[in-house]
């Protein structure tokens, strides 16, 4: 069957781990201001009650929950999609990689630094883009070579390709330049395409954003809505105009396209019902998204991945199966001819 040859096409294809360290003050200030960044790691000083309070007083609707490790999550997720663009663009990546596991705990104090805790309680100081996996890796060799297997190649520096995927957390698209809200913190996609701009100046000249998670990426485009530059492309859920319902985050009109030289730079296409299933995200893909995928011939493709839209979300509400997430991703990849 077809998706059964999707699966195996999927299948012969090998995922190779790249290395991952927290993102940069510098990147993240590429479009979130240096005191919303200062703000945020605080939140690693703070103890249990005043952090609890904090995530409570959220609750009215932004839906953020703040923990000691927000920060250091926060900035590895972002840290995480920056490398995947260094990657597709061939630049050097953004660090090592990271393995916080075991009796290991980490904690960071006023200057930034990470202390490595251990069980114990002793705890030595280093640099929150100091983390290295080597353990780790070597762990994982080491019993792979005493089952007689080869390792597996699991991080690969520097490394380069057409194509990556961040499985990060937590989430960013509903991240505004200087308000955290639905779970997310830094918005890692619109971050990651500020920074390929600006880093990558003679390989990338336009970013799409295509956004097909439910919900509206609100926060990106709040960040990239004068940038004619970024086309961002929306498909999600909203209420009906004028009905007392509400879908989270409210946002996401067709009527909003973008802001002086970038009017027409931002595409919403916005369900006014449930249940939207294959048949109109085909006609969607068909009509709007690649015509406009090959008129504005991005130099880069980035995906907010969500996957609340497949059938059994109870949220989401909609019917998309997990063939047609394979087969938008196919018809982006022929357009843009990756």
């Amino acid at each position: 069957t077809s998706s059964s040859a999707a699966a195996a096409s999927m299948a012969a294809v090998p995922f190779v781990k790249s290395n991952c360290r927290p993102v940069s003050r510098e990147t993240v200030t590429l479009l979130h201001p240096g005191k919303y960044y200062d703000k945020l790691r605080a939140t690693c000083n703070l103890d249990d009650d005043t952090l609890h309070q904090m995530s409570l007083s959220t609750l009215n609707g932004e839906d953020v929950y703040y923990h000691s490790d927000t920060f250091l999550a926060a900035t590895l997720a972002c840290g995480g999609v920056v490398e995947c663009v260094d990657a597709v663009l061939g630049g050097s990546g953004v660090g090592v990689g990271v393995d916080v596991s075991g009796g290991t705990f980490a904690k960071i104090d006023n200057d930034g630094q990470v202390g490595e805790e251990t069980e114990e309680g002793n705890e030595s100081p280093r640099d929150v883009s100091s983390f290295d996996p080597a353990s780790s890796i070597a762990t994982t060799a080491s019993s792979a070579a005493a089952a007689e297997q080869p390792a597996p190649p699991l991080y690969l520096e520097g490394a380069t390709t057409s194509r990556a995927f961040a499985v990060v957390r937590p989430p960013g698209h509903h991240a505004c330049q200087s308000h955290s809200m639905g779970f997310c913190f830094l918005n890692s996609v619109a971050v990651a395409a500020r920074h390929a701009l600006v880093r990558h100046p003679d390989k990338c000249q336009r970013v799409l954003i295509l956004d097909w998670d439910v919900h509206h990426g609100n926060g990106t485009q709040d960040l990239t809505y004068d940038d004619p530059n970024i086309l961002y492309v929306s498909l999600h859920r909203i209420a009906k105009q004028g009905s007392k319902r509400f879908f989270f985050p409210g946002t996401g009109r067709p009527e909003e396209v973008g802001h002086g030289p970038a009017e027409g730079s931002n595409l919403n296409v916005a369900w006014d019902v449930k249940q939207i299933g294959n048949v109109e995200y085909a006609a969607a893909f068909s009509e709007l998204i690649l015509p406009l995928l090959s008129a504005f011939d991005p130099s880069l493709v980035m995906i907010s991945s969500g996957f609340d839209a497949a059938q059994g979300d109870l949220i989401g509400d909609c019917l998309l199966s997990p063939e047609m997430y394979y087969r938008m991703t196919r018809s982006l990849l022929a357009t843009a001819g990756i």
